[in-house]
């Protein structure tokens, strides 16, 4: 189920009603888990069988490591063992056997979950702080529909005195979750969609299309992955908001990051967090001098690149990443100008994701045989230009309104919040009568 398909919304509407009418905490938390269940095993029944299976024995792992005397760290090497193993066997492995291989959906998030919540287990046991966990609370924490399937990559201390709440809702909630839902379905269907079917023409007959063209088609990308990205992830707070849960932010206006370090603590967040607490300090961080960082900082983008797939152009991505971060921590250039500051990055940040639009060697022949060998302009070139334009000042425009208010959408910077309210009930009216009469793409991420 998509969240911009028509039976998502009937199957939401239905588990928020029945949570609503249904007082006692207990079986409010078992209509979100089995409603969170049975979005997963819509998507695949055996895959499902093996999600819930991961549940348990991660479950296990962890009141092993709680109750353990002398043997913790063992169950917590058995534990990162078992988890690593269960995604490079799926997602690196079997795939490469089967041409029809299905990914099971969100296994890189909802296993990073798990990681992190046993690891979290086992430094709570080293500081003798002790947290009850039941498994009811623990299967909604890694089964919660809202970001079960591209994150954020939320963390069991932030979640768990959540669910441990009443879970009601206010007023407050409903509207700042419609809010959070509106502005993702904007996003996703009229930036990140809309702008992908351009992509879509101008990638697929790369030799066809002027130099200028291709240019204007990366910088339209660079939309697009943002608007979908980050569409998904709004969305998925306004869903959590409308059960009383509030996930965190994940993404903070990226693109008017100053530097690349800027960047990536302002994109992805729960993926960056995770990879700085559980791999990037663990190796060392900062710690050990310069040579050392680098190395972690190569490291950890490097599997950074490689968590998104098994192709060689994610090791390209993160490799270049890496490289920029290397670069930026030896050499902190700025400009006098934050706007040429930004303008530097989001070239950056924009060629770099040249890697994800591009996933065999075939298709970067193809890049470099039409740079170089095709005319500058075409008939298109000017509307193409027009386009990328206008879908960049929307963008970044909406963010310079969001800037330094990060737990807001635009809606909830209108004053009149009677004219807010109206407005996104006329969106949301809009979006989903182009939904009803063009094609929805899947979200970008859900192939991670």
């Amino acid at each position: 189920m998509l969240f911009t398909s028509f039976i998502f919304w009937i199957f939401f509407f239905i588990i928020l009603t029945i949570f609503t009418v249904v007082k006692p905490i207990f079986y409010k938390k078992i209509i979100l888990l089995a409603g969170s269940l049975f979005f997963l095993f819509y998507w695949d029944f055996y895959w499902g069988i093996a999600f819930f299976l991961s549940i348990c024995i991660n479950y296990l792992l962890l009141l092993k490591i709680k109750d353990s005397e002398n043997n913790s760290q063992k169950w917590l090497i058995l534990g990162i063992f078992l988890n690593v193993s269960y995604l490079f066997i799926i997602k690196y492995l079997i795939i490469f056997q089967y041409e029809n291989f299905i990914l099971p959906i969100g296994i890189s998030f909802y296993t990073f979950q798990n990681l992190g919540s046993i690891i979290d287990a086992y430094r709570d046991k080293k500081s003798n702080t002790t947290t009850e966990i039941s498994f009811l609370n623990y299967a909604l924490f890694i089964s919660f529909f809202p970001q079960l399937i591209a994150g954020p990559i939320e963390r069991i201390k932030n979640i768990l005195p959540q669910f441990q709440t009443p879970l009601s809702v206010s007023k407050k909630h409903y509207i700042d979750g419609f809010y959070f839902i509106c502005f993702g379905l904007f996003q996703k269907v009229f930036l990140g969609d809309t702008s992908g079917k351009i992509v879509d023409v101008i990638f697929s007959n790369l030799n066809e299309n002027a130099i200028t063209d291709i240019i204007l088609c990366v910088f339209l990308f660079s939309i697009q992955i943002y608007a979908d990205f980050a569409g998904y992830s709004n969305i998925a707070r306004g869903l959590a908001k409308c059960f009383g849960i509030d996930l965190m932010l994940n993404f903070s206006q990226p693109y008017w990051s100053k530097n690349i370090k800027e960047f990536w603590q302002s994109w992805h967040i729960s993926l960056s967090q995770w990879l700085r607490d559980y791999l990037y300090i663990p190796l060392g961080g900062n710690r050990f001098g310069k040579n050392s960082t680098y190395f972690n900082l190569l490291v950890v983008m490097l599997l950074g690149g490689i968590w998104h797939g098994n192709t060689m152009n994610f090791l390209l991505w993160g490799l270049y990443h890496g490289l920029l971060l290397i670069i930026f921590k030896k050499y902190p250039f700025s400009f006098k100008s934050d706007v040429f500051n930004v303008s530097f990055t989001f070239v950056f940040v924009t060629i770099g994701w040249l890697f994800f639009r591009l996933h065999a060697i075939e298709d970067f022949n193809s890049l470099v045989q039409a740079l170089t060998e095709n005319s500058w302009y075409s008939e298109n070139s000017f509307r193409y230009f027009k386009i990328t334009f206008a879908f960049l000042m929307v963008s970044f425009g909406l963010d310079y309104l969001l800037k330094n208010k990060k737990e807001n959408t635009i809606f909830q910077l209108i004053p009149n919040q009677y004219f807010a309210f109206g407005t996104a009930l006329t969106l949301v009216f809009f979006i989903f009568a182009y939904l009803f009469s063009n094609k929805t793409y899947p979200f970008i991420y859900f192939q991670f």
